[in-house]
């Protein structure tokens, strides 16, 4: 049994139709897999985790089916955690998602450029539905994230003012074969 099941999703967006936009493939896979993953290792590595990390690109799947999948799991672990990283375009459906998965008792945390980006009434959105948002860069924040959700007291939010040293930074991790499925390039951005 693992202690910690995180999922890093990235989502999709809605279309003009407000329709969820999915596709068959996609040039790459999101950057945020490698490096969210890399932050999270190196956290659990710190705690004295056991963790079970999977990278979900909304984008490729077929509907909802994976969030019914990350709440089933729920009982594999001690302690689930769902990073939710979104651009701004992407914000809407990924609060759609964060409270999917806290209404199933699935801590959640969303992050990226959409909830850096937002204005405050967004943010006093997510503090009144209880979704934890990251501003700014996770380098310091995912390890003080993955901490409290251990011990129970996640916060509101969480706020990286400091510069990141990348000379301090773990490297990304090199995404797995079956994370370049459905893309067309085996590229990976850091």
């Amino acid at each position: 049994m693992n202690d910690l099941n995180i999922s890093i999703i990235s989502p999709s967006s809605y279309g003009d139709d407000g329709r969820l936009s999915q596709y068959y493939t996609v040039l790459m896979q999101p950057p945020v897999f490698p490096v969210l993953k890399s932050l999270a290792q190196e956290a659990g590595n710190d705690l004295g985790v056991t963790m079970n990390i999977s990278c979900i690109n909304e984008r490729l799947q077929k509907g909802e089916g994976y969030l019914n999948r990350i709440i089933a799991a729920q009982s594999s672990a001690n302690i689930n955690l769902a990073f939710v990283s979104a651009k701004t375009f992407e914000l809407p459906r990924a609060i759609d998602i964060a409270r999917k998965l806290r209404n199933a008792g699935i801590e959640v945390v969303l992050g990226g450029p959409g909830p850096s980006l937002a204005d405050w009434k967004t943010y006093d959105y997510l503090v009144n539905e209880g979704i934890s948002f990251n501003v700014g860069e996770g380098e310091v924040t995912v390890g003080q994230v993955i901490g409290d959700v251990i011990s129970g007291n996640l916060k509101p939010f969480y706020w990286q003012k400091e510069h990141v040293d990348l000379w301090k930074a773990p490297l990304p991790c090199l995404p797995d074969k079956k994370e370049h499925r459905a893309a067309i390039t085996r590229f990976a951005s850091i």
